[in-house]
């Protein structure tokens, strides 16, 4: 079991880390701030010398068709994305296929008031 945001970013690195072996697009997802910018650049090297375009799509509620159209002109085969909108999952990605990795039950501790990153609900 989970227990800590040290915790949970070190199981989403390790669950990337497989999805690039083998070869699946991932999404990451977390309301922030959970590290998926943090994992993603750390992951740069590897990513870019296993093919992947990385993008932080936090903004981007598009259409499946021009989801599809974005990859299609920018010659995507492989993608990871960093979204803290759960919407996008029913509507940008609806027609893709992916590997989730949910960052979203810790927040990292400097910006919680309790030290595993659980967020204090007082």
């Amino acid at each position: 079991m989970i227990t800590n945001f040290y915790e949970q970013y070190d199981f989403a690195k390790e669950t990337l880390l497989d999805a690039i072996k083998k070869e699946n697009n991932v999404i990451l997802f977390g309301t922030g701030p959970n590290g998926k910018s943090y994992l993603m650049n750390e992951m740069k090297d590897v990513l870019e010398q296993n093919g992947y375009f990385f993008l932080d799509c936090t903004a981007c509620d598009w259409s499946p068709d021009y989801w599809e159209k974005f990859l299609k002109e920018n010659k995507v085969k492989k993608w990871i994305v960093g979204t803290n909108y759960l919407g996008q999952l029913s509507t940008t990605f609806r027609e893709s296929v992916y590997i989730l990795i949910n960052m979203d039950r810790f927040c990292h501790p400097r910006y919680t008031s309790l030290r595993s990153g659980l967020v204090s609900i007082n």
